[in-house]
């Protein structure tokens, strides 16, 4: 094979699925704070702020865990797989919780008005579930912690985990089905929430792509994207639809032609599309601030009113993802550099 098409080059396509999932969450928290700022007076936008980003978040971060860690089952890896995830994902969170506290002090007009409470700061560093984080997009990192968590268990105890697992997919579908846990609740609704399902059919849509050969990939993804149009087409028209099942699937079939193609037939992946995916957790952990400032300013400015809003949109978006791509490289990606390291050198002292 070309030494060009090493490394990243044979995931193109999965690059590609990683750089649409902040896009898709950034459109959302535009429309969302537009919209709760008087800014976006259009119900029928509003109405498709659920993007379905943060499924394709889930999915595909239940499809990669389960890509680069099954070969680690009962190989005494867990302890090695908690610290990376770790590393991974809480040092972002604490810093800009912490960043953003300040602002919260001294305009408490800027967010929700607990975002000072001491409760919601420990669990904010935490990521333990709350209705709302200091970060408001971190919300959807506590259901990321309960799946490292049950892929810990997993590691070490695989056939009783799996029992459990199963015995819990089919409690949260029943509750899906009849409701019988109070939404006030907030512990148990998380526990039991249909986002969570989302990793488990990740991890499926690897152990399928593992297991079979499955031809033209292509018209997976091509179901996938007319399933999420199907989604927007929806909330527009106002029908009654369950979100969170039909991007599920169509997230998963595209993540899954994906990385049938990247299997197929190898290619570089573009310079920016690399940068976008390999920053998407930043932007992530960033953009709703970024937002929230920006339309705010904006507003105050009285920039709505004399320019087009769907540029302005665009602007917003542009700036959030970039402001996500200097936070990775310029913090995200030392800070995780500077931690793994540490357990690359404790891994190659056990071996000698």
């Amino acid at each position: 094979m070309n030494n060009k098409l090493k490394g990243k080059a044979k995931f193109k396509n999965i690059q590609y699925v990683k750089m649409l999932t902040p896009i898709l969450i950034i459109v959302g928290h535009i429309l969302s704070v537009s919209y709760q700022n008087g800014v976006l007076m259009e119900d029928i936008l509003v109405n498709i702020s659920r993007t379905g980003g943060v499924d394709v978040f889930f999915v595909l971060s239940g499809f990669m865990i389960y890509s680069l860690y099954k070969k680690r089952i009962k190989q005494n890896y867990e302890s090695i797989f908690i610290k990376k995830r770790v590393y991974r994902i809480y040092p972002l969170v604490w810093i800009f919780t912490l960043a953003s506290l300040p602002v919260y002090f001294i305009a408490p007009g800027f967010g929700s008005g607990h975002e000072t409470e001491m409760q919601t700061i420990l669990k904010s560093l935490l990521l333990f579930p709350q209705d709302e984080p200091v970060l408001g997009a971190t919300w959807s990192l506590s259901h990321v912690v309960l799946f490292y968590i049950w892929f810990v268990f997993l590691l070490r105890y695989t056939k009783s985990t799996l029992i459990i697992i199963g015995i819990w997919i089919v409690t949260t579908l029943a509750n899906i089905s009849f409701g019988f846990v109070n939404e006030s609740s907030i512990l148990l609704s998380f526990l039991l929430s249909p986002y969570n399902l989302e990793f488990i059919f990740g991890a499926l849509i690897a152990e399928i792509s593992i297991r079979f050969k499955i031809k033209r990939p292509k018209i997976l993804i091509y179901a996938g994207l007319l399933l999420f149009m199907y989604n927007w087409l929806g909330f527009i028209d106002g029908l009654i639809i369950y979100p969170t099942l039909t991007y599920s699937i169509g997230a998963g079939l595209i993540i899954l032609g994906s990385i049938i193609l990247d299997k197929e037939k190898p290619r570089p992946v573009n310079k920016i599309v690399d940068l976008v995916a390999d920053s998407s957790y930043a932007v992530i952990i960033t953009n709703l601030p970024i937002i929230i400032l920006l339309v705010k300013l904006m507003d105050k400015l009285g920039l709505f009113s004399v320019v087009n809003n769907f540029i302005l949109f665009i602007v917003i978006g542009i700036m959030a993802t970039i402001g996500g791509i200097v936070v990775h490289k310029l913090i995200e990606e030392p800070v995780h550099k500077a931690l793994t390291k540490k357990i690359s050198y404790k891994q190659k002292s056990a071996v000698a």
